[in-house]
């Protein structure tokens, strides 16, 4: 018997439903789609002979899907403020918390690690004028954490105005034209 194709088996184990994806015998790799965040899943893999018939690899292959992180962050320029940002985001698919972490570039000891839930938006407070940030942002699942998708951003720095107040003082003199006094 000789290999006629391949065929994948997906099998959703939380709604035990599944899906099967049919691959030439000439690819050694094949790509999985339509799957569900954070999910559990069996994976068959079967050769299949010319007359059609099965040969399975023993045992399924166990895999949990990744969570995918937000799909977009941004600040808006007029959102960059002196201490503070307001960042933006587009949540992925069935996404509720998002995680966002803040480290100085300058001193990346220091990280501030926030969660914020069920928002598309959200101010971070006191941080420092003129400052770049490392801006990293993960969406939540579970207790787990997708990769981070980063930004770097930085703050505007301190406007200070001067209010100067000029006395001008003006000093001129009178050519006298006759014997009369000009005043």
């Amino acid at each position: 018997m000789s290999l006629h194709h391949y065929l994948v088996s997906i099998l959703d184990v939380e709604n035990n439903k599944s899906e099967e994806v049919f691959v030439e015998k000439l690819n050694t790799a094949a790509a999985i789609g339509n799957l569900t965040s954070f999910r559990h899943y069996l994976i068959h893999l079967f050769s299949v002979a010319q007359r059609g018939t099965l040969s399975c690899s023993e045992k399924p292959v166990s895999a949990v899907t990744g969570i995918h992180p937000p799909l977009k962050v941004y600040a808006k320029l007029e959102d960059v403020r002196e201490d503070s940002i307001i960042l933006q985001w587009e949540p992925s698919q069935d996404s509720h918390e998002v995680y966002i972490q803040i480290k100085a570039i300058s001193d990346i000891r220091e990280v501030r690690k926030l969660f914020v839930k069920d928002a598309t938006r959200f101010k971070v407070d006191n941080l420092i004028p003129g400052m770049t940030y490392d801006i990293g942002m993960a969406t939540v699942m579970n207790g787990n954490l997708s990769e981070l998708v980063t930004i770097q951003q930085t703050l505007s720095k301190n406007q200070i105005l001067f209010t100067l107040n000029i006395h001008l003082l003006i000093w001129g003199y009178c050519k006298i034209v006759s014997d009369r006094p000009f005043w």
